[in-house]
């Protein structure tokens, strides 16, 4: 009998952007938009085209360019702090157009290992929201769409106040293990203050040594592997060599 998993929730979405730091180059820090209500969806309706030739009885079709809809709708709660953010995120992006760089906008999930990433231009100006009897007062920001990136490397936005992550050191580059050995390597994330000190762990070679979410690195057979730990926040990292021999 198949065993029913729940899908997810929306909870602990966050939304976030970041201006490039180079052409095309996907940023690795985002600010946090605080207070978000509600994000439109994008939709990729494929245009067709006509193939047919003349002895055709039935129209031929080929897939075409794909269609955005070339714009999106992010909704928000609207406070004193929520539009001194988007101010502050309209003020970035005539910063980084200067220097013919773009804003990058992520969908973030607490439970997806990457996120949904578009390029996109927020209004010049902030709207004026719609004002009625009773109800909670937002603001929805129509975006632009430049490029729409799909599914990328999440990295978790961070508040605006937030202490941006430096860099990530471990305290070994090396080590060597005996084969069902272990050994616990230590990441110091910098600045000391960093508001976001989350870290993941990877290994180049399962079939060496595995690594668990703590640091912990597992001899499983003999040869060389390499653990990379990575900030959560901007994506900094750092290695270690694991040489593991026969017991």
């Amino acid at each position: 009998m198949a065993v029913s998993i729940p899908g997810l929730s929306t909870l602990g979405v966050k939304f976030g952007y970041a201006a490039e730091s180079s052409a095309g180059t996907q940023p690795t820090s985002y600010k946090w938009l605080e207070r978000c209500n509600q994000i439109a969806g994008i939709s990729l309706e494929t245009e067709t085209i006509d193939a047919s030739a003349l002895e055709d009885f039935v129209t031929r079709s080929i897939a075409g360019r794909q269609d955005t809809g070339g714009t999106w709708s992010v909704t928000f709660n609207l406070t004193d702090d929520v539009r001194g953010q988007l101010e502050t995120m309209i003020s970035d992006y005539n910063t980084a157009k200067q220097s013919n760089l773009q804003l990058w906008f992520e969908v973030w999930h607490p439970d997806m290992d990457k996120a949904f990433f578009v390029v996109a231009e927020p209004p010049k100006v902030l709207p004026m929201p719609e004002f009625g009897q009773n109800e909670l007062q937002t603001i929805e920001l129509t975006l632009t769409i430049v490029d729409y990136k799909g599914q990328l490397t999440a990295y978790e936005p961070v508040a605006q106040d937030a202490v941006a992550v430096t860099g990530v050191s471990l305290n070994k580059s090396s080590t060597s293990l005996s084969v069902g050995g272990s050994e616990t390597l230590e990441a110091t994330v910098a600045p000391a203050n960093a508001t976001n000190q989350g870290v993941t762990w990877t290994t180049t070679d399962t079939t060496v040594a595995t690594v668990s979410n703590n640091g912990k690195v597992s001899a499983v057979g003999t040869g060389t592997a390499t653990i990379v730990v990575t900030t959560k926040d901007g994506g900094k990292t750092d290695t270690c060599s694991v040489t593991v021999t026969g017991m």
